[in-house]
């Protein structure tokens, strides 16, 4: 194959619609992580399943969304460990060509740390506690939410998961995956003593209650932004995403295009709410999902060009 490559990899389904732009856009061979026959450290060649070789050098570009917080029991067989360390190996082989440097995707996707580094350029973040053990002494003078510390994401299976901790959890799908998160809920409405009895730890965010909640997407230096569809529930995750005329506020802007000039990122995703003329920062994911609605394809359309411009440079 002599046509230079780009090579996109993730274990849900959830970069399709971006591997379609890319397959229609780009002149360079576009190749899923799940063409890859195999790989030789010697001469550095990658294989192809349909027969196919190209070197690993001859590869411009990847977006590999490597699943690296997902311990037992999610991973609950060695076939499927193997699988995703599988998926790490050509990840960290590619990691010069990545859209994001795969060492600050680990650090970022921790929800305290990558909040911290947010606040150091600037950004508006409503404070956060880490407990471990039991809490029993708790400000009680403002609200707050608990949320997964990292990817809330558990095995999909039942059975090897504590029958008191499925009572905080929610079933739901990545792309045609199914698995279990924990949804962000206030505190006050849940036993947060048994939980943390049951898990050991808990993250829990001061809240910012606002019907004004936006999902954000930082691609290349381009922002997009939209509304969350109303929700009963605390966690909006599940929620529409709505056409909106507002913008995230410059100095959010500008710490967050400091903190993925810091760590080498070329795409970001994060939350914020709106309240009292300030954009609160409450969640960052140097992975996040991107829209999964045929209606809203600009930032899978915005991360193709940015692959295809770094590939062709």
């Amino acid at each position: 194959m002599e046509a230079k490559a780009i090579i996109l990899g993730c274990p849900f389904d959830s970069l399709k619609d971006l591997y379609t732009i890319l397959k229609e856009r780009a002149s360079l061979e576009v190749l899923n992580i799940q063409d890859i026959r195999s790989f030789n450290q010697s001469t550095e060649v990658i294989k192809l399943k349909n027969g196919k070789s190209l070197s690993i050098q001859d590869v411009k570009c990847s977006f590999i969304r490597y699943p690296y917080d997902l311990i037992p029991p999610h991973n609950e067989t060695f076939e499927l460990r193997e699988r995703t360390e599988f998926l790490k190996s050509i990840g960290l082989l590619l990691n010069t060509v990545s859209v994001n440097a795969i060492q600050s995707t680990w650090m970022l996707r921790n929800r305290l740390f990558s909040l911290i580094e947010a606040r150091k350029y600037g950004a508006d973040v409503p404070n956060s506690e880490l407990y471990q053990h039991v809490i029993k002494e708790r400000n009680s003078e403002s609200r707050s939410i608990l949320k997964a510390i990292g990817n809330c994401f558990v095995n999909e299976s039942q059975a090897d998961v504590n029958n008191t901790l499925l009572s905080f959890l929610r079933k739901e799908t990545d792309g045609e995956d199914m698995a279990f998160i924990l949804p962000a809920n206030f505190t006050d409405c849940i036993d947060i003593e048994t939980y943390v009895e049951v898990v050991g730890v808990a993250f829990t965010q001061e809240a910012v209650i606002s019907e004004q909640e936006y999902r954000g997407y930082l691609v290349g230096d381009r922002f997009f932004q939209y509304k969350r569809a109303s929700s009963k529930f605390v966690d909006r995750s599940t929620s529409d995403y709505l056409s909106t005329s507002h913008m995230l506020s410059q100095n959010n802007q500008k710490a967050l295009r400091s903190l993925v000039d810091t760590y080498n990122l070329g795409y970001l995703c994060f939350d914020f709410i709106h309240k009292d003329g300030i954009d609160y920062i409450v969640d960052i994911n140097p992975y996040g999902s991107m829209p999964n609605t045929d209606s809203i394809t600009e930032v899978h359309t915005a991360l193709a060009e940015l692959m295809i411009n770094k590939a062709t440079k």
